[in-house]
Order: structure tokens, then C-alpha cells, then sequence
């Protein structure tokens, strides 16, 4: 087994190499041979390393499910193969592996805030999503103070993202099941219910890009898109990228997370969020998109994508 890695700023270089001889022993491997950089490492002391950091895995909470899983390791025809047992402990270990303890404390505090913006006896009716992003996000402000307004805002992204969509934050991080949970109410964005889905799971793919946070909330996204079914809509589209945009303000840099502090002291509503888009072509079946536009890469198509991108350039907040 021949690796690379990147090493921290140090003064022997930006890499190590690792080069080691492993042998197949049941369900284990054992290393035969170890070359870290051009050092050679005794066997039996790199056996002793593994076994340690095993045992270490083992023996912590956060992780001893998931050092268990892993069966059998062995080689077969020039590929490694590793057998692994999959189990709902597991998967919860995992989950949190993504969400560190900071950010999960961020989460739970944002999930409070959220309960109280929906409290309230009996059917309550829908609420437009500005009437949640903006208190959420003038909290966020508060809480600045003594950390970081990207953080912060980031934070409210990916809740307020998951309850729009029904999900609740238990899809990312267990630990909130013991969380009080906020009453669900139908959430709309310029009139409709789909579109604050696509706003908000776009910003908060936006605000964690780059962190493997990021895939977990892009398959939610996905597996929502698949299960709608409803047809190709240039109204969704626009929802997702102005989201996108939304989520690159406010949490991609500092100056962008000041820049929409200094939106919310003004007054943000949903049309400094969201451009008109009643107007754009929707529900079109397979048949219907091809005849009209031809396909993705097509110049009727890009004509109506670059008229949805004016439309959201032209909003004070993304400009």
C-alpha cells in the first residue's frame, strides 16, 4: 500500500509518504513492512500503533460503533475488500461525526429560536419565509458578537432549511430528537410552497460548500427533487439559485455576512429575496421542455437561464 499526505505548515516539507506491506491474518491486517517517508518503522512497532488507535476508537463514545464495523479486510484479485456490519448505532455515531459539538450548540440555539417564532395554539396559517429568515438572522447578529457572523449564519441556514422541508435537523445530528421541536407550519416564498424548499436547501448547500456537511444536505435535496415528479420548472430554478446566492452573502465571507446585516436593518421582505418568477414556464413534461427548448445546453434554454440570472442580479442584495 503506497500514500500520500499533506502535512501542515512545517519545516520538513508539504508531504509525507507512507509505504507499508500488510498481510492477510483473519479479520484483521498485518503489517509486514513500514516506510514512513524514507524512515523505516519496525513492524512490530506499527502493529502496536494500529492496534492503539483501535483500541482508542473503542473505547470513546463517539466512536466505538462505528470502529466495529469493519468484519474483515482481505485482498482478492488484485482489489481490497473490506466486509463491514451496518447497524443503526452506527449510523447515528456517523451522522455526528459530520456535526461537531460547536456547531451542534449553534444548531440547538437556532432550533429554540425557531420554536418560539412558531408557537401557537391550534392550525396556524402559512407563514411567508422572510417572517422566519429575518428573525432568525437578526438573532444571528446578536450572537455574532462573540463569534463568527459566517458561522452564525451558516447555522441558520441549515435549520431553517430543514424544517421548511419536513425534516428536521434528527436527518444530520440524533442528538436533536431530544430537542423541543418547533411546530410545523406551511411555509411559503412569493405565494408558494415549493419554492422556500429550494431557496432554503440551496443556501444551506451554498453556505457549506466544500464540507462533507455539504453531501448529506445535497442528498436530501436530491431525494426531494426525485420525489416530486411534478415536471421541468424554470420557476424551481430560480428558486435554487437565488439561494444559492443568498447563501454565498451570508455565509461565504465576512463582508457578504455585513453586507445582509446591513439588508436586514433596512428591511429584507421576499422580494429582496426572490425576483418575480409567476411568469416562467413550468409543469413541462419531457416531451413538452424538448420541443420548446431542446435541451439544457440549447440557446432557448440558456436564453431563459440567463433571464432568471438578470432578474436575481438585479436585487440590491445580490448585486
Amino acid at each position: 500500500m503506497r500514500a500520500s499526505f499533506e502535512l501542515p505548515t512545517n519545516p520538513l516539507g508539504r508531504y509525507v509518504n507512507l509505504d507499508a506491506v500488510l498481510r492477510e491474518t483473519g479479520s484483521s491486517a498485518h503489517l509486514e513492512k513500514l516506510h514512513i517517508g524514507r524512515v523505516p518503522v519496525p513492524a512490530f512497532l506499527g502493529n502496536w500503533l494500529v492496534r492503539l488507535g483501535i483500541a482508542h476508537l473503542q473505547s470513546g463514545a463517539d466512536y466505538s460503533a462505528s470502529a466495529d464495523l469493519v468484519k474483515q479486510v482481505r485482498a482478492r484479485d488484485g482489489m481490497l475488500q473490506v466486509v463491514f456490519e451496518w447497524s443503526d448505532a452506527a449510523a447515528g455515531e456517523l451522522k455526528s461525526a459530520l456535526v461537531g459539538a460547536e456547531e451542534q450548540a449553534r444548531w440547538q440555539a437556532y432550533q429554540a429560536r425557531l420554536v418560539e417564532l412558531t408557537a401557537g395554539a391550534g392550525s396556524a396559517p402559512p407563514v411567508s419565509l422572510d417572517q422566519l429568515l429575518v428573525p432568525m438572522l437578526q438573532f444571528a447578529a446578536q450572537r455574532a458578537a462573540s463569534a463568527s457572523a459566517t458561522a452564525e449564519n451558516r447555522a441558520v441556514l441549515i435549520v431553517l432549511a430543514f424544517y421548511v422541508n419536513g425534516k428536521g435537523l434528527v436527518a444530520l445530528a440524533p442528538q436533536a430528537r431530544d430537542w423541543p421541536q418547533p411546530k410545523q407550519r406551511v411555509v411559503t416564498l412569493a405565494g408558494r410552497t415549493d419554492s422556500p424548499r429550494h431557496f432554503m436547501i440551496s443556501a444551506a448547500l451554498a453556505a457549506t460548500a466544500g464540507s462533507p456537511l455539504s453531501d448529506a444536505v445535497g442528498l436530501y435535496k436530491e431525494l426531494d427533487d426525485a420525489r416530486a415528479g411534478s415536471g421541468f420548472s424554470f420557476n424551481d430554478i430560480a428558486a435554487d439559485r437565488a439561494g444559492t446566492r443568498f447563501g454565498v452573502v451570508a455565509a461565504g465571507s465576512a463582508a457578504g455576512a455585513d453586507k445582509l446585516r446591513r439588508a436586514m436593518a433596512r428591511g429584507l421582505r421576499e422580494p429582496d429575496l426572490l425576483p418575480a418568477i409567476k411568469d416562467l414556464p413550468e409543469a413541462l413534461t419531457q416531451a413538452e421542455f424538448t420541443r420548446r427548448y431542446g435541451g439544457t445546453g440549447q440557446p432557448a434554454y440558456q436564453k431563459m437561464i440567463a433571464e432568471i440570472e438578470r432578474r436575481i442580479a438585479a436585487l440590491p442584495l445580490y448585486r
